[in-house]
């Protein structure tokens, strides 16, 4: 698993194969400032930033 969420959202893989998918997003630790789309690894991100607790 080395490729970018936001690609594989635009080939669908969401609706392809939805477990595959949430290994790449669960727990989301990273949100992409490009795209809004989170993962649990920042190399799964095109431009990502730390999600980090805002209380």
């Amino acid at each position: 698993m080395s490729k970018k969420v936001c690609k594989l959202v635009k080939k669908e893989l969401p609706k392809e194969d939805i477990d595959s998918y949430l290994e790449y997003i669960l727990p989301a630790n990273y949100l992409c400032k490009k795209c809004g789309r989170t993962a649990r690894k920042q190399e799964f991100l095109c431009k990502p930033i730390k999600i980090t607790s805002s209380k």
